[in-house]
């Protein structure tokens, strides 16, 4: 089994995932695994019908964030 990939939390990412309840928490972990070790994520079902625009801003900044940091 090959060493898993590193994981880098942005922004307020961490600890906005320790603010899910428990069981989210544990399936965003089996998640996590899944692709540091090179496999594919689960697929996930949606709740609601789209994602809010809040969430889409947020990961927007974050992208762009990284993309900064790397050219430097």
């Amino acid at each position: 089994m090959s060493d898993p990939k590193p994981v880098e939390f942005r922004g307020s990412a961490l600890d906005d995932l320790r603010a899910f309840p428990a069981s989210a928490r544990r399936e965003a972990g089996h998640q996590l695994d899944q692709v540091q070790h090179g496999h594919e994520p689960d697929d996930f079902q949606k709740k609601t019908q789209k994602t809010t625009q809040r969430d889409l801003d947020l990961a927007a900044k974050r992208y762009s964030d990284l993309v900064k940091e790397l050219a430097q």
